[in-house]
């Protein structure tokens, strides 16, 4: 009976160590693909940003940024004063308020 429950004991501890080996080389092997994956993850981001990912239910447009110099904005402003004024007058001329006409 001491003899069975010693070959059981030198078996399980035979099992624990082999169980332990494989247990660090799964973990390595899933450091190493997070590692990759971090990488990739990274190298997409820097070469084309976050155009096209999905941040939470959104997802990010791709397109250029229209940029206007100072002049082109000044201009730009004038004109909508002048939409805004007009706009302004003809809803007061609707409304039958003669202030603007």
């Amino acid at each position: 009976m001491e003899r069975t429950l010693r070959k059981r004991l030198h078996a399980s501890v035979d099992t624990v160590k082999t169980l332990r080996t494989a247990g660090y080389k799964t973990l390595a092997a899933r450091e190493e693909a997070a590692k990759e994956r971090r990488a990739k993850q990274e190298a997409r981001l820097a070469q084309g940003g976050l155009a096209g990912q999905k941040l939470g239910k959104h997802v990010v447009r791709e397109g250029e940024v229209d940029v206007q110099l100072g002049e082109e904005l000044t201009e730009s402003l004038r004109g909508l004063q002048v939409c805004a004024v007009w706009l302004l007058s003809s809803v007061l001329h609707a409304k039958g308020d003669p202030v603007l006409s």
